[in-house]
């Protein structure tokens, strides 16, 4: 690809290899990178997507998964003005679970505090989007 730097991990110049596996390059860019199993039996993890890079190019076509062509990202755009939730700054949103499901999900995501326990009844309104994806409310 164009963005090639392994030196030889390939096999050299016009070497084919096949994409095994689909993969996250770092926890903040998902599906951006591609295990391949290489014709001289070598396997590595390559970019594809990863910060608009690609290490890689398609020689051949494969039959693959279905997607749909709408949750595709629009290449060179960086995480466009929605997060894959759909939600953007200025909405307004509440908390529609039981108590327990909303404590369960704070888990990995900052930790339930019972300051939290208001939220549940208020409508807040979505001021950020960290880079974990995670929504940012503010509450009256």
């Amino acid at each position: 690809g164009v963005d090639w730097q392994w030196e030889d991990q390939d096999g050299g110049n016009g070497r084919r290899g096949k994409v095994t596996e689909i993969q996250d390059w770092s926890a903040s860019s998902p599906h951006s990178a591609a295990y391949v199993l290489w014709d001289n039996g070598a396997k590595n993890l390559y970019r594809v997507g990863f910060e608009g890079m690609s290490d890689l190019k398609c020689v051949q076509d494969s039959k693959g998964g279905s997607f749909y062509r709408d949750h595709c990202p629009v290449l060179g755009e960086q995480n466009g003005n929605r997060n894959p939730g759909g939600l953007q700054i200025g909405d307004l949103v509440n908390i529609d679970l039981d108590l327990e499901i909303v404590q369960s999900l704070q888990h990995g995501h900052g930790g339930w505090t019972d300051g939290m326990f208001e939220t549940l009844t208020t409508t807040g309104t979505v001021c950020g989007i960290d880079e974990d994806h995670d929504i940012v409310v503010q509450y009256p």
